[in-house]
């Protein structure tokens, strides 16, 4: 995947170059060394650690843990010429799909502060612009650190990651797929609930 330089930018505060993390310097105005400093303007990403070493689109980077970025929809990583390049959070393939995820019950989605049917839901994460983020094949919405997939026959967007994974059988519903590593949430993401499922990536 190239590399890439330039992106665009939400403001959320001039970026200066503040104390160094990792050899390169972190924003002064969230605290990150993220695409922030290139741009010379904070993008307010929201940040988290990718573990399992597949981080790049489409190619594996070794192992251990990076962090990466989620700005505008798009999920970026410090390439190896110290750009960036576009990424996916990684699906463990290792287990089953019948194993990867726990479908919300509708006492699990109402728990979540959430519409219980599943189109409604949707509606809701894009009108509070809740982060979405590639994960896998497929897209889920980040509530409270938690990757919720959203099944409905409107939008099909479930790739062979989820596809025939819990949830799928009945149509419509809401699915938990597990935990993110974050270490920032944007200061414009809408309202954050909390997950009830227990599930842990």
């Amino acid at each position: 995947v190239a590399s890439t330089r330039a992106m665009s930018s939400l403001p959320h505060g001039v970026a200066h170059g503040g104390d160094a993390v990792g050899g390169f310097e972190e924003c002064s105005a969230c605290g990150t060394a993220s695409p922030c400093t290139d741009q010379g303007i904070c993008v307010d990403p929201t940040a988290l650690r990718l573990r399992s070493g597949a981080s790049s689109q489409g190619q594996g980077q070794g192992g251990g843990v990076r962090e990466a970025f989620l700005i505008e929809g798009q999920l970026v990583v410090r390439a190896p010429d110290g750009g960036w390049q576009t990424a996916v959070v990684p699906v463990d393939t290792s287990r089953p799909v019948r194993e990867r995820g726990v479908a919300l019950s509708d006492a699990q989605v109402t728990a979540l502060g959430l519409p219980t049917e599943a189109d409604e839901a949707r509606i809701f994460f894009l009108r509070n612009q809740v982060d979405a983020v590639r994960h896998g094949d497929h897209f889920d919405f980040i509530v409270n650190g938690r990757l919720i997939h959203v099944v409905d026959d409107a939008v099909a967007d479930c790739g062979g990651d989820c596809g025939g994974a819990p949830g799928h059988n009945r149509g419509a519903s809401l699915v938990d797929h597990g935990g993110l590593d974050l270490i920032r949430q944007r200061v414009g993401t809408g309202p954050q609930t909390a997950s009830t499922s227990g599930q842990k990536n």
